[in-house]
């Protein structure tokens, strides 16, 4: 996670990381993307709230059956669920 000034979505010099993370220890992750037309990134506002609302589906080698979402809202809420934000099961496609 980064700071991103000047908005271009790109970590470039000048720029402070905000946040690094160790990968979890799985063999295989898949990373949903979310609704159409909303981006390949998720902005957070200074205020907390986001540009988009999103769905990331986090799927191992175990399949759909044991995926979990997060759901985004515009409002900057995330919350876990092993349904979509339809409240249809997930895709590991």
């Amino acid at each position: 996670m980064f700071s991103d000034p000047n908005g271009n979505g790109r970590f470039e010099p000048g720029e402070s990381i905000l946040r690094v993370q160790e990968s979890p220890a799985i063999k295989s992750l898949t990373l949903g993307a979310w609704g159409p037309g909303t981006g390949q990134w998720i902005t957070y506002e200074a205020d907390g709230t986001t540009k988009q609302n999103g769905t990331f589906t986090f799927c191992d080698s175990r399949g759909a059956a044991k995926a979990k979402a997060v759901i985004l809202l515009g409002t900057g809420r995330p919350r876990v669920s092993a349904l979509n934000a339809s409240g249809d099961p997930l895709n590991c496609t």
